[in-house]
Order: structure tokens, then sequence, then C-alpha cells
């Protein structure tokens, strides 16, 4: 106990850098669905999944509003009937929080001239029928109904119950093709050669002779599973997603994909390239601060803790850990469905080394 104490209190004092932590805790496992990349093919697929993400949210935050307006009446706002169909806006859902803004991932701005028609198709129910109209800086609906609606006020209403000609009835909206989707992890092994890592030299640096390009593991892993890792100078793993450039490290026995964060451009350096400073604990009077999370030391006088396990037990979080948490919330949430819930580089057992051995 001793031993791991002093141990643990060396590696405090020295400190870490954010980008020490973010590449040890942040490092995020893309799912296998994520069709996104920053370079060329990258970053098409990538686009092209924010968009259909940003589709669903204007249709889901949209049947929402109208579910609210119909027991609620809230905001004023109009329910379609008797085959008629209103324009609701992207500021009118954003105002009244039935979305988060929507940032257009190929400029600085959002896609704020987007809308959704609501229809109702039939004359006796209430069947409400959804068409989203995305636009952004460089993506428009290309329908007829969205170009019809453009430069409708929210709101509208057209109806054809107050004309006194019938009109025809309207053809179903066409719908726009899905986007070509490709698995990551499928489009990195077909835009490189990789190589075993039977040869490379890990004692010297990466260089165009030793080790630099995808790799694959030699060694058996857990199931023994291939895993594939970028190593050295590379050039062709940037990801953008979420609105941010990642560069791709490995593709994880499942499939899925490590990332470490690089900035809002591809070639942030230094501190543009993390997402802030901070302390990675306040105190550093015993070794359960060296934790990521740690245990509440029993003694308050001296800090000391009675057991290895109370002293690292997961229940309080380190500085560090609520900075992370905090900026995650504020920027990935609402991509939780792409990102892993898995640890890394945290085993946190005891060595059966001695110190300087």
């Amino acid at each position: 106990m001793n031993k791991t104490k002093k141990k643990r209190k060396n590696l405090n004092n020295e400190g870490f850098t954010l980008i020490e932590i973010i590449a040890v805790v942040i490092i995020l496992g893309v799912l296998l669905t994520v069709a996104s990349l920053a370079v060329s093919k990258y970053t098409i697929r990538t686009k092209s999944m924010t968009y259909q993400s940003y589709v669903k949210s204007l249709k889901d935050g949209t049947d929402n509003y109208m579910v609210d307006c119909l027991n609620y009446g809230e905001n004023s706002c109009v329910i379609p009937t008797n085959g008629s169909k209103i324009k609701v806006t992207y500021d009118e859902l954003l105002q009244n929080k039935y979305i988060d803004a929507l940032k257009d991932p190929e400029g600085n701005g959002y896609c704020d001239k987007s809308f959704v028609i609501v229809s109702n198709e039939s004359e006796a129910s209430l069947d409400l029928k959804y068409q989203v109209c995305l636009y952004c800086k460089n993506y428009e609906s290309t329908t007829a109904i969205c170009s019809e609606a453009y430069d409708w006020e929210s709101g509208n209403v057209d109806n054809p119950g107050d004309k006194e000609e019938e009109k025809e009835p309207e053809k179903e909206p066409e719908k726009e093709p899905e986007p070509e989707l490709v698995k990551l992890s499928e489009q990195i092994l077909a835009d490189n050669e990789e190589q075993a890592d039977t040869n490379i030299n890990f004692g010297e640096i990466s260089s165009d002779t030793n080790g630099k390009g995808l790799y694959y593991t030699s060694k058996n892993t857990e199931g023994n599973k291939v895993t594939y890792y970028f190593r050295g100078d590379v050039k062709n793993n940037y990801v953008y997603f979420a609105g941010y450039y990642w560069r791709v490290i490995r593709i994880n026995e499942d499939g899925s994909i490590r990332l470490i964060y690089q900035g809002e451009t591809k070639d942030a350096t230094g501190k543009n390239a993390t997402i802030g400073t901070s302390k990675f604990n306040s105190r550093r009077d015993d070794n359960a601060f060296v934790g990521y999370m740690y245990g509440t030391p029993t003694d308050d006088s001296n800090h000391f803790s009675t057991s290895y396990e109370q002293a690292h037990a997961n229940e309080v979080d380190s500085d560090i850990k609520k900075v992370l948490d905090k900026w995650y919330a504020q920027n990935l949430s609402q991509y939780k469905t792409y990102i892993a819930d898995t640890g890394f580089c945290n085993d946190r057992s005891l060595s059966s080394k001695t110190t300087g051995k």
C-alpha cells in the first residue's frame, strides 16, 4: 500500500496536460453505422449522416409540437384539418425548444431556412403526415412541395375546402433518394493498403521505411480478432464528426473506430487542437486523487484512506472529468447513438512489479 501510494503521488506531481487526458479518455469508438469521412470520401459520407439526423430531428420536433398543440393549444399553433397543410419553420421549432440548433456542417451558420410541411390527408379524422424540407449551405430539398412552400409564411394554410372548385388530390411527395452509406471501417480498409506490423522496429521512430501507414496487429487480440491502427505521420486519417475534426487511431476488434480530437479545422495545432485546459484534480494529498474517479478519504485531518479499494472507488468525479463531461453534454450528446460507452486505458489494478523495475 505504501509503495502504491508513493508511486501515485509522484505521478500526480508531474501533472497531466489536457491533450494527454483526451488521448486516454475522450477517444471515441464510433459504431459501424457511422458513414463519415473528413477528406474526400470520408467528409461526404459524414455530412450525409448529419443531414439525415437533422431531417429526423425536424420531423420528431414537429410531431411533438403538433401533439402539444392538439392537447394544450401551445403557442396559438394551427392543426391542419380537412385535407389542408401548414408550414412549420425552423425558427418556430427552435424558439419553442422542440429542436436544438442545427449547425451547418459546411460552414459557421445554421440550417435555419429549413421547415416542415404538415398535412392532414383525411377529411374525417386527424391523420398528420410530415414532409421535411432541409435547407443548409450546400444542401437543399428538391421535392416539388418544398420548392412550392419555400416562400410561404409560417402557419399558412392551403385548404382545398375553402375553394369553390374541388382541387385534384396532390400526388404523394417524391421521396428523396437515401445517401449511400458505407461503414467507416470498410472504407478505411478500401482506401489503404494495410500491412502486418511484424517488420516494424518499435524501438525507432516511424519513417517511410519503418512503419508508416495502416497496420494490423500480428499478435492475437481478445477473441483472436484483427485490429488495425495508423502509425506515423499519415495524412489520410481525418474524420469530420459532430461538427469537429478527429483523427482515426485504430479500428477495434468489433469494427468500431477509436478517434482523438483534432479541433475545428484539420490543421489545428497547439491549444486549437484541444477543448481547453484544466487541472486533473485540485487536490493531490492522497493517492486517491490520481484517479479519473476516486473514493472519499476517511480521515479528513490527513486525507489518508484505510484501503486501496476505498481510495479508488468510482464515486467522486475528478476536476478533469467534470470539464470533459460538460463538453460532451454540450457538443456530443445528440450523437450518443453513434458513440460507444466504454472505458479506455483505465486499468487501475495493482502491479506486482516494484518501483524502478
